[in-house]
């Protein structure tokens, strides 16, 4: 069994800019861009069905990391722990007359531009669609490589990077998140953004876009063991951390995939 301990926080820039955790356990994945996949995978997925019946499992679990929903959660037995800390913003950035120069204790350059492209995030809400979406873009991308410095040897940046979780030994789900950090070849951070509050996908029954991260956070843990046993014929624990960006919310995730997983 898989356990996925997503701890880090969950804040909310515009309401309570409070940050707070949540643990996770399993999951799997499958490729955003399924099309592609669904040949590949077609006879593998065949295989791990006639297993899993085998084994008793009568329900039917997602491929595709988008498709997730808390059925596939509970088959996979992952869930949700609460974090034990929180954290809060150094300021009020929802004031339309917003000026970074004000702030004082902050004397780092790449935060204050960070700010500004969170205070623009919220300027933009529900007003136009293109730009809120590429707000959102540029946020992200400023916090991963410039604000956190992720993309500096040796760790690495990359966009839509295709993933497989294996079960039983074959690829079953893929996943494709909008960003991953990689140190060398090891996934260490997953990210999964919503670029608009109004989403369809941010119902209840995929757990507001939870489900999706969990299966494509299983899958990096899944290619990094893999990965690993190529490398040094070892099967080790994975921690894994994840990041969920709806628009300017914000929810950090861990958890520990233990090797017998």
């Amino acid at each position: 069994m898989v356990s996925f301990l997503s701890p880090i926080s969950k804040f909310s820039c515009i309401a309570s800019r409070a940050l707070r955790p949540r643990a996770l356990l399993p999951a799997v994945f499958f490729s955003s861009i399924t099309t592609l996949f669904d040949d590949t995978f077609k006879e593998s997925r065949e295989i791990v069905k006639n297993l899993l019946k085998e084994q008793g499992f009568t329900g039917i679990l997602s491929t595709t990391s988008s498709i997730f929903n808390k059925n596939d959660l509970q088959a996979l037995k992952v869930n949700f722990k609460p974090a034990l800390k929180y954290g809060v913003l150094p300021c009020d950035i929802k004031d339309l007359e917003f000026d970074v120069e004000s702030l004082k204790e902050i004397s780092d350059n790449h935060i204050k531009a960070f700010l500004i492209d969170l205070h623009e995030v919220i300027k933009n809400l529900g007003y136009y669609e293109s730009t809120e979406e590429a707000a959102t873009e540029t946020l992200i991308t400023n916090l991963l490589v410039r604000v956190t410095d992720m993309h500096c040897y040796p760790l690495r940046v990359r966009t839509h990077p295709q993933c497989k979780l294996y079960i039983s030994g074959e690829p079953y789900v893929s996943a494709t998140p909008e960003f991953a950090v990689n140190r060398k070849n090891i996934t260490m951070i997953v990210v999964e953004q919503d670029k608009q509050l109004k989403n369809t996908a941010l119902i209840p029954s995929k757990c507001f876009g939870e489900a999706q991260l969990v299966a494509e956070m299983l899958a990096s843990g899944s290619e990094n063991m893999r990965q690993i046993a190529r490398q040094n014929g070892v099967i080790s624990d994975q921690i894994i951390f994840g990041i969920r960006a709806i628009s300017s919310y914000f929810t950090f995730y861990e958890t520990v995939i233990p090797a017998e997983y």
